[in-house]
């Protein structure tokens, strides 16, 4: 067991018990108090990731001990088991020829409702492959996809391994993790919808790319931009340290040379593994993970939009839990406010909890939101978080493992309905918020957009309406009678374009 330097209030090493709707307390409406647990049949599994799909509810999608490895929770809005799916429940994923364990990293929910899950399998003979796996919605594979709704993908001669996947707003898919290629290289794919390389994407469909002192490394998370680019997080170790990593890529599938490959250590050689990341709508970008000195603690890191250190938030640009827990950072939820909150689990002597850390735009915590701005919950034994989402309601959903039976927790929060206190003239892009009390999306404008005509696109590139501004800032746009799925909002002012994804949901 490792112990830092501070103790915080007892209130933290337990449960945040609030009642209320506090933000940062657990909202007891959802499944059993808060908690939606299920035990999968057999072995034991971990909730490696989550998709919100267009109604507002969830898959959990698990790593299992078992045969099928790869197992499938859908859960209702209000976090009740849907045993219409798959088979009692549970959907079940074997790939073919696997000689070892499947590994979920990461799903999401495609506008016409079907499930994309990434990962890797492991073959002897073959390594390591990008696995990518489709399901139907009543949890069946999809045959459409692949050979018999499943894809695996080869870069190199050896291992080639998947953290994750992102699915672009242009529908094709974004693959990132590491290739033994030269060496084991951070390294990122993008895939056409039928899960084939886009050989646009650097002329083969992947990349294979260096980062400062690299000996070793890997793409952990990655995030779209409004502008198209994507950026990516992760890790890499040289002969001396583990440092993390950002880097931004074009959509040629090259690096960006305004942000390219830099890598972050806290001033005291610090080691740090950056395991998620999110963008706030300045495009600044806010990136968790876990640091190692001898005490495990979860940091929070924020850069500029060009990936410096951005040395106002916390400390000299990094937090620190500083509690005594171990503890460890994986995904991250930026809000229109500028505040962003750091999702991952610690752990004591006898039990484990999920943390959610929330960080005022100054990056300091915010004390009104569960204990002083760290929230540790916890119901089992262990309990652990990988992955979240926001639901329309603005609520934080995290998925993970209690007691390693699949698992999903409601947290009180405000993300899909705060609204950034930046004058709109001064904001970059197009900054939408949605306001689900009237199925609507507030469009705050920068000014050199407020006379210009709005395009809605979906993801095959039919125009679905036009809006023309008129002047007016925040602009509300109704999309109660469009069909649910993720659109491209767009528009160009003086030669730049400007974008926002917008997700409807009913």
């Amino acid at each position: 067991m490792r112990y830092t330097k501070l103790i915080p209030p007892l209130a933290l090493l337990f449960a945040v018990l609030q009642t209320s709707a506090q933000p940062g307390a657990i909202d007891l409406s959802y499944g059993d108090n808060g908690w939606a647990i299920v035990p999968p049949p057999d072995g034991l599994c971990d909730g490696r990731a989550i998709a919100l799909a267009a109604d507002g509810s969830s898959y959990v999608v698990a790593d299992c001990s078992s045969n099928p490895d790869i197992k499938v929770v859908h859960f209702t809005v209000d976090g009740g088991l849907d045993m219409s799916y798959g088979v009692n429940g549970f959907a079940s994923v074997d790939v073919p020829n696997a000689t070892m364990d499947d590994e979920a990293r990461s799903a999401v929910v495609q506008p016409d409702g079907k499930l994309l899950i990434g990962g890797s399998t492991y073959s002897f003979g073959v390594g390591d492959e990008f696995t990518l796996v489709r399901l139907l919605p009543d949890g069946t594979l999809d045959s459409g996809f692949g050979t018999n709704g499943i894809t695996r993908l080869h870069i190199s001669n050896n291992d080639d391994q998947a953290n994750g996947l992102l699915l672009l707003s242009t529908g094709k898919i974004l693959m990132y993790g590491f290739s033994e290629a030269s060496g084991y290289r951070p390294s990122v794919a993008r895939l056409n919808s039928d899960g084939t390389f886009d050989t646009s994407f650097n002329g083969v469909g992947y990349n294979n790319f260096l980062v400062p002192g690299l000996l070793t490394g890997k793409v952990n998370d990655a995030i779209e931009l409004p502008d198209g680019r994507v950026v990516l997080c992760g890790e890499r170790s040289s002969n001396i340290d583990v440092r993390a990593f950002a880097v931004a890529f074009l959509t040629s599938g090259t690096i960006d040379p305004n942000f390219p490959a830099q890598t972050y250590i806290i001033g005291d050689g610090t080691w740090l593994r950056g395991n998620g990341l999110d963008d706030l709508p300045d495009g600044r970008i806010v990136i968790t993970g876990n640091l190692e000195n001898g005490d495990g603690e979860l940091f929070g890191l924020r850069t500029t939009p060009t990936g410096a250190v951005d040395s106002t938030y916390g400390v000299n640009g990094f937090f620190r839990t500083n509690t005594v827990w171990e503890a460890e950072g994986y995904d991250v939820q930026c809000s229109a406010d500028g505040s962003s909150r750091l999702i991952g689990w610690g752990k004591g002597p006898d039990t484990a909890g999920v943390y959610v850390v929330k960080h005022l735009t100054n990056g300091q915590l915010d004390p009104s939101y569960a204990s002083g701005g760290i929230g540790i919950y916890h119901r089992a034994d262990y309990d652990m978080a990988f992955a979240s989402v926001v639901q329309g309601n603005g609520k934080l959903l995290v998925a993970g493992a209690s007691a390693f039976d699949m698992m999903a927790l409601r947290i009180e929060d405000d993300l899909a309905t705060s609204i950034n206190s930046t004058p709109a003239a001064d904001r970059p892009g197009l900054d939408v918020r949605y306001d689900p009390a009237s199925q609507s999306y507030l469009l705050f404008l920068p000014s050199k957009a407020r006379a210009s005509t709005l395009s809605i696109t979906d993801l095959a590139g039919r125009t679905i309406r036009k809006v023309i501004t008129n002047g007016e800032t925040p602009l509300r746009l109704s999309v109660s009678d469009m069909t649910p799925g993720l659109y491209l909002l767009s528009t160009v002012v003086e030669g730049s374009a400007l974008s926002a994804r917008l997700l409807v949901a009913h």
